[in-house]
């Protein structure tokens, strides 16, 4: 990037590549810096020359489905002009996200009307976009054809890599068709594909990393059918699966893994903490190329007793024990929620150490971390550091004595189920 060459103006006293770097590394470092962002413009030209990529680097869509709110239409005009007047800016997007904020069940659900402000938005050549997330609260079948040429316009950028879907968005098997370039696909929560709706595609969408989040409670929709074999999104490629389950026994897991044996490199398993958890584990015996495994679980969620604390820690353990024999695996995270740590000290660990009793089973191992998230802020505060290796050592010599264990503890809760 180019100075000004101003010899009048006001200079900033650092290199101004130097100062670009140290901004761009501070938003990189945080989720939404827009309000420093917009008072660092404000300074001078230099800083708002710096500041003014990256405080459009990211835009968020307020899409209009309650025609009694005037808000979002005022929002969706604003935003169109200054994409009108400043085309520059198009360059600039990176991530596009559309939001809905009505719930189903509204006067005006499953209809998004056709705005024409939005249909500018969508429609501009953003020509670095590299991520689009879609948090509609509709049916996409009962999109007007105008706003969803609109939306169709937008999923056809050739530099979109990443497609975010969920939060109540219907969608039919063909959707994923529109998105043969994507190579991350997340699909989270409430998504359904009615069988009425398909018919033949001759284009397909083949992520090669995909993220699901489960729907929780009676009565929600289903991701299940949109691993459907006439569904446009194929699993062929996937590599990579990072999965949000509701409960321990997931009927999304137990369709896809399957499918997965022959690609799969990369498994992350993040439980809710909701949930009661079944005996049964997750079968991963036939994931032979799996490098790397990450599962997550809360021990000790909101009433949760010491002997449900057990049980979910004993799913943990019989899952891990069925990984194939021998297996791939070089890495392996197993992250503990939990309030209070004595009780985590207490739990069977000499368990998992049996796992890793026979070395042939394991040949390409290097490490086996387990990180430990204390939420109870006064807990965390009378723990005494090096305590749960004084505890969790004599309980795992075999993962000792191949210096193949870490043990890391923290007060930050996961967010992730968020999501």
């Amino acid at each position: 990037m180019v100075a000004p060459s101003d010899e009048h103006a006001w200079q900033l006293p650092l290199p101004f590549d130097l100062v670009f770097d140290i901004v761009n590394h501070i938003h990189c470092l945080h989720d939404d810096l827009t309000p420093t962002l917009r008072s660092l413009s404000a300074t001078c030209h230099s800083l708002a020359t710096i500041c003014r990529p990256l405080k459009f680097e990211r835009i968020t869509i307020g899409t209009i489905s309650d025609y009694f709110d005037l808000q979002p239409s005022l929002q969706l005009r604003k935003l169109a002009t200054l994409l009108e007047t400043t085309p520059e800016i198009h360059s600039y997007v990176k991530h596009l996200r559309v939001t809905d904020v009505t719930p189903p069940g509204s006067a005006t659900w499953p209809y998004i009307r056709d705005d024409p402000d939005l249909r500018y938005i969508l429609t501009r050549p953003y020509v670095n976009l590299r991520s689009l997330e879609l948090h509609l609260n509709t049916a996409w079948p009962c999109l007007q054809q105008p706003l969803k040429n609109a939306f169709e316009s937008c999923f056809s950028l050739p530099t979109l890599q990443k497609i975010t879907i969920g939060h109540g968005l219907v969608v039919d098997y063909n959707f994923f068709a529109f998105f043969p370039q994507v190579s991350e696909l997340e699909i989270l929560k409430t998504l359904s594909v009615p069988h009425s709706l398909s018919h033949g595609v001759d284009a397909f969408c083949m992520p090669r990393r995909l993220s699901i989040a489960e729907s929780e409670g009676p009565g929600t929709l289903s991701t299940v059918n949109i691993f459907d074999e006439a569904s446009s999104l194929r699993l062929s490629n996937v590599e990579h699966l990072v999965a949000y389950i509701s409960t321990a026994r997931s009927e999304c897991l137990e369709i896809l893994l399957p499918r997965l044996v022959d690609t799969l490199t990369e498994l992350e398993i993040h439980v809710s903490s909701v949930v009661e958890y079944s005996s049964t584990p997750l079968d991963l015996h036939g994931l032979h190329r799996l490098k790397n495994l990450i599962i997550s679980t809360d021990v000790m969620p909101q009433g949760v007793t010491g002997r449900e604390t057990l049980r979910r820690f004993m799913w943990l353990y019989t899952t891990l024990k069925t990984c194939p024999d021998p297996n791939s695996i070089v890495g392996i995270k197993v992250i503990i929620e939990t309030k209070n740590m004595d009780l985590v000290k207490c739990l069977p660990w000499s368990c998992i150490n049996d796992i890793f009793e026979q070395p042939r089973r394991w040949p390409n191992l290097v490490r086996i971390d387990i990180c430990i998230n204390n939420e109870n802020q006064e807990d965390f505060r009378r723990y005494k550091v090096g305590s749960m290796e004084e505890m969790l050592h004599p309980e795992m010599p075999n993962l000792v004595r191949g210096d193949l264990l870490g043990i890391c503890i923290s007060d930050k809760r996961m967010v992730s189920w968020s999501i």
